[in-house]
């Protein structure tokens, strides 16, 4: 779950290397706690054009697109499970949440 979970690390990474060859990489915004429920509603929704992700997830879990069923019950759900976390001496770092752009040919690749 550790090395699954450098996604936003990875995304830091790409993007100065992206920058460094004067090309773009897609930016991420991290988004707070108290922000996810409206969030994945406006993805929902169609406000939103973005993909909403979480760290230390895997398999497409913790994945809100437009595609997804019921996105609010999906974030709260996510949210309980997680609630644990925030416990001194638990042994899982807290996830963080964060939005990207929807490109429609990374729906294919999934984590890659």
């Amino acid at each position: 779950m550790l090395t699954v979970g450098s996604k936003l690390l990875t995304h830091r990474l790409l993007i100065k290397c992206a920058a460094t060859l004067n090309l773009d990489h897609p930016y991420i915004i991290p988004i707070e706690e108290e922000d996810l429920i409206r969030v994945s509603g406006e993805i929902a929704d169609g406000v939103i054009d973005g993909v909403l992700k979480r760290s230390q997830s895997t398999w497409s879990y913790h994945l809100i697109t437009k595609h997804t069923q019921d996105a609010r019950k999906e974030i709260a759900t996510a949210l309980e499970e997680q609630r644990d976390w925030k416990s001194p001496g638990h042994p899982f770092v807290e996830p963080q949440w964060f939005l990207q752009p929807y490109l429609p040919a990374l729906m294919y690749l999934g984590e890659l």
